[in-house]
């Protein structure tokens, strides 16, 4: 019942490649993140980009943002039915990439599925997050993972005030994280309340392998990677 648009970058040589596979933000096709997945791929990983569901990714054309709602937006795709279907979406993903390694699927026989990291931006590191063990904001079914992930990369984290308290939040993560934001990281549509909350995830997580990657001066749409 899924049919996915990836875009697949890979190293132009190299075998058991580790796999990063890159959650845009709203709004952001699959393509998005050009900066991220150039760098990862010269650095030797295998980069699968997918936007795991269309109207995450045709979020600011509908009505509501035309009317200069983005609050609705953001509530809609925050809220419990999308994020239930964006985790399905990504649970079918992986377990895909498994079957299809399994077979020796000409396109996976170069990647090493033992070794995956998460990464998005925005809300792709919401969802990136959710992976790692953060409990949803809205009741959502915690994340089962069909094949083990090493390890997170959330730029641009989002976390606001509603839910559980920050404080428990994410006590349930072990997952190495990587948390990349700074003092100028403000959306436009106030998506999360000020940059400062966004190093809630990095500040509350028991984890020894918590990072935190804090940039002054550096805008919004850097950490989407294609600010640069």
């Amino acid at each position: 019942d899924h049919a996915f648009n990836l875009a697949w970058t890979v190293p132009v040589s190299g075998n058991r490649l580790p796999l990063v596979i890159y959650l845009p933000g709203l709004g952001k096709a699959r393509t998005s993140g050009e900066n991220w997945r150039t760098a990862w791929a010269q650095a030797g990983y295998a980069v699968l980009s997918i936007q795991l569901l269309d109207e995450d990714q045709k979020a600011w054309s509908s009505t509501a943002p035309r009317n200069g709602d983005f609050g609705l937006v953001v509530r809609e795709r925050y809220g419990k039915d999308a994020v239930t279907a964006r985790m399905k979406a990504l649970a079918v993903l992986l377990s895909e990439l498994k079957k299809r390694a399994i077979a020796e699927d000409a396109l996976l026989n170069r990647v090493d599925l033992s070794r995956i990291a998460i990464a998005g931006f925005g809300i792709g590191a919401y969802s990136s997050m959710l992976v790692a063990g953060e409990i949803p904001k809205n009741s959502v079914e915690p994340f089962s993972q069909p094949v083990p992930i090493s390890a997170i990369i959330a730029l641009s984290p989002f976390a606001d005030f509603s839910g559980s308290p920050l404080s428990t939040r994410y006590q349930s993560i072990t997952l190495p994280v990587l948390s990349v934001t700074g003092d100028a990281d403000t959306d436009t549509v106030e998506a999360v309340p000020s940059p400062s909350v966004r190093k809630a995830p990095f500040e509350y997580m028991p984890s020894k392998n918590a990072f935190l990657l804090w940039l002054t001066n550096t805008p919004h749409t850097v950490f989407s990677g294609t600010g640069f």
